[in-house]
This record gives C-alpha cells, sequence and structure tokens, in this order.
C-alpha cells in the first residue's frame, strides 16, 4: 500500500512486483497449481539463480484484479467526498439542470485524478449502451471515450414527485474505461541466414 502514491502515473498491479521483507516461498508446480486454481496469490522466486523475487497473480478471491478494486475503491470514495463537500459548503444546491451540472462537476477532479495516475484512460466504450432517458443513449457501444470517462446524469424534469418532493438528485451514470495493466508478453522473432 505504501506505493499508492496518487501521483502521475502511480497506479500499479501487484503481480510481478517485489515484496519488502518477506521472503518467497518455496513451491512446487503442484502448489502453484493449486493456487491458481482457487484463485491464491503467491510470493516466489523466478529465472536464473531465482533472482527475481515476485508476487504473483494479484487477484481477489473472485478473480478481479485488485487494483481494479482499490483504484474503483478510491474513486467512489473521493466522488463521495467531493459531492459531500459541495452539498454542505453552499448554502444551497438547486434542483435544477445548473445544481445537478454543479454535482457532476464536483466529481469530476476525481476521475481526473483516476486518469493522470494511470488507471483510466482514454479508449473504446466495448459494453453495452447507456441508457439515461427512454430512447435516449449517450453513450453506445463502439463509442470512443476521449478522456477515459464520461459523466451523464437523467434530467431534472424526468424526475418523479415523490424524488422532487425528497429532494433527491436525479441519477448521475459515470462510464470510465480502464487502462489495464499488461502482465506478460509474446515476442516473436524470425532468423534468415
Amino acid at each position: 500500500m505504501g506505493t499508492n502514491t496518487r501521483t502521475s502515473k502511480s497506479a500499479y498491479t501487484l503481480k510481478l512486483k517485489r515484496v519488502t521483507g518477506i521472503a518467497p516461498d518455496a513451491l512446487t508446480l503442484t502448489q502453484i497449481d493449486n493456487l491458481h486454481r482457487n484463485s491464491g496469490n503467491y510470493y516466489i522466486s523466478r529465472g536464473p539463480d531465482g533472482e527475481y523475487s515476485l508476487f504473483e497473480r494479484g487477484e481477489m478471491a473472485d478473480r478481479t484484479w485488485f487494483d481494479e478494486v482499490i483504484n474503483l475503491d478510491m474513486l467512489v470514495n473521493d466522488m463521495q467526498l467531493a459531492i459531500l463537500d459541495l452539498l454542505a459548503s453552499r448554502p444551497k444546491v438547486p434542483q435544477t439542470e445548473s445544481g445537478m451540472n454543479d454535482i457532476k462537476l464536483a466529481a469530476t477532479p476525481s476521475l481526473h485524478r483516476m486518469r493522470m495516475i494511470g488507471f483510466i484512460a482514454p479508449g473504446k466504450w466495448n459494453s453495452a449502451s447507456v441508457y439515461t432517458e427512454p430512447d435516449y443513449a449517450p453513450l453506445r457501444t463502439g463509442d470512443m471515450l476521449e478522456n477515459g470517462y464520461l459523466l451523464m446524469s437523467e434530467p431534472v424534469d424526468y424526475q418523479s414527485q415523490a424524488d422532487r418532493d425528497a429532494r433527491i438528485a436525479p441519477p448521475i451514470y459515470v462510464a470510465i474505461k480502464l487502462a489495464g495493466a499488461m502482465h506478460s508478453v509474446l515476442v516473436r522473432i524470425d532468423v534468415n541466414r
């Protein structure tokens, strides 16, 4: 966790990283296979003479990558705090499109920060289209996310009277494109004499 600095290009994956203060495990191939099958992580020596001590896998029990979980948790926390700061610091955030824009603007720096550290990146949206109102998809499969993210909200005019009376903001949808990580490389060498 000490490498989680939130500075430029500081997003990291656990796979193939050194762990300070821990000795690598001496595992058999059978033990490694069992760990793989059971979503286990391990710290092992690799290379000639065991010169590389590396953490392998970097996954949670459900096979989700650890770095995705921690960075999504950070993003959610940062956005919640930013919106709470807005609501607490203003005399009032009106239940209008202008008020919704203020909320989305408050959440935007969290997304910029995730792009800066290398967790979010520009790319093609490969998931299902996102609908924020009937018959309208502001984000469709195949669209490019130029910033790596898109913030959207349902129009205030589409709110139910009950939500309006309860002073509940329309839902905000955030689509993000993860930068991902490379854990292996295939190199092809063509030789000619």
